[in-house]
């Protein structure tokens, strides 16, 4: 019995963290990237060129099938210049 409540709660806490299609639409153009990381998490990459930095995240999409989708935020100067759902 002790196991599975333990599996529950850990499931949930698992649940709790996970980014969703609402917190992406937190992302503007504009924000810093505390502000970012505040919505967001740690990107789960970043990649950086020529001055750019790309920071790579993954969420839960909605709806009845909900999937694993993708974003990619372009970062300059400490802000967000562009970003993309995919």
């Amino acid at each position: 019995m002790k196991k599975i409540i333990f599996i529950l709660l850990a499931s949930l806490l698992l649940a709790s963290c996970q980014k969703t299609a609402d917190d992406v639409r937190k992302v503007k153009v504009g924000i810093s990237t505390n502000d970012l990381k505040y919505v967001m998490g740690e990107p789960h990459t970043i990649r950086v060129q020529n001055g750019l930095e790309e920071w790579f995240y993954t969420y839960q999409s909605e709806g009845f099938f909900s999937k694993r989708s993708g974003l990619n935020v372009e970062i300059k100067n400490d802000k967000v210049t562009n970003f993309e759902s995919y």
